[in-house]
């Protein structure tokens, strides 16, 4: 199945646990939860999109660490149901990673994140599976470093979707990775913290770096895709939002997808937008994730014609 790969994607896992709140609690206050999740739910940016990738027909391979507990093999055995390639991870002594969400009525949320065994995880070598496509997401520095590196050496066209995390991230790990992409994915207030880290202040300057593209997300504002012809707006795709958890792994996934389909970036981008409108309508970042006959005929609807054969 390994020489199958098309898309090979790394990053943290993440057991989520999401729990609903009126408001963030202040020093020395106390909130109560209104709502909570009961068991955690399956989750972490390059699961999320090996996930749905898997579910749209892309062989698809993950390279992450899990720990040896329970839940890091009921992790490993829920990746393999989807049918994701899992000869890339490793477990690990200790604790899977898990993710608390505070979610307020305003729809934001906050994040506390527990890294378990994948803190220092970095395999001594890559194997890239045979694939055309990296993703790298939000994992140790120096996993994103070598990984990127490592890609850019093998011809491998490399993917990056970030995060504003200074740990993962800091300046000079953006100032490294970010001219080995072909594609950077980010939304506003990521692509705000790359443009301070390079020095920068537009998307279009960014693409004089290396890029061939940068896709903005903007929520409910849809995306914007810059490239060499400039800047194309990506409406988002009508949806009851229930839980947004996820909702931009799932614009990554369509988007890989159209890729690998070798379709252009903007029908790319249309298709992310697509099947993130799945994901915001569960809880949960993987629960909504649909398959090719769902997106095709949502996608007709939201945009009025058909997505190529």
């Amino acid at each position: 199945m390994a020489s199958a790969v098309k898309v090979f994607c790394i990053g943290y896992p993440s057991l989520d646990y999401l729990a609903r709140i009126r408001s963030i609690a202040g020093v020395d206050e106390t909130h109560i939860v209104e709502q909570r999740s009961g068991a955690p739910t399956f989750g972490g940016c390059a699961a999320n999109v090996a996930v749905g990738l898997a579910r749209l027909g892309v062989p698809t391979g993950i390279g992450m660490s899990l720990g040896d507990d329970p839940e890091g093999k009921a992790f490993l055995v829920h990746l393999q149901r989807n049918g994701v390639d899992t000869s890339g991870i490793t477990v690990d002594p200790g604790a899977t990673a898990r993710s608390h969400f505070f979610l307020d009525p305003t729809g934001r949320y906050y994040l506390f994140f527990d890294p378990g065994t994948s803190r220092e995880w970095c395999p001594a070598a890559w194997d890239f599976q045979g694939a055309a496509w990296a993703l790298l997401t939000v994992v140790s520095r120096r996993a994103a470093v070598s990984f990127a590196q490592a890609a850019a050496a093998a011809g491998v066209r490399l993917v990056w979707q970030l995060k504003k995390d200074r740990d993962a991230f800091p300046p000079d790990v953006v100032r490294t990775i970010f001219p080995l992409c072909s594609t950077v994915i980010m939304n506003r207030t990521e692509s705000l913290y790359v443009q301070e880290c390079l020095g920068l202040n537009s998307e279009a300057e960014m693409l004089r770096l290396g890029p061939a593209h940068v896709v903005v997300t903007q929520g409910k504002d849809g995306a914007v895709v810059w490239g060499p012809s400039g800047a194309i707006a990506v409406p988002a795709v009508p949806a009851v939002m229930v839980d947004a958890t996820g909702a931009g792994d799932a614009f990554t996934a369509g988007f890989l997808w159209g890729l690998v389909r070798g379709w252009d970036v903007a029908q790319a981008a249309r298709v992310g937008a697509t099947v993130a409108s799945f994901v915001i309508e569960t809880y949960g970042a993987q629960e909504g994730l649909p398959g090719e006959a769902e997106v095709r005929r949502r996608y007709r609807e939201a945009f009025g014609h058909d997505l190529p054969a």
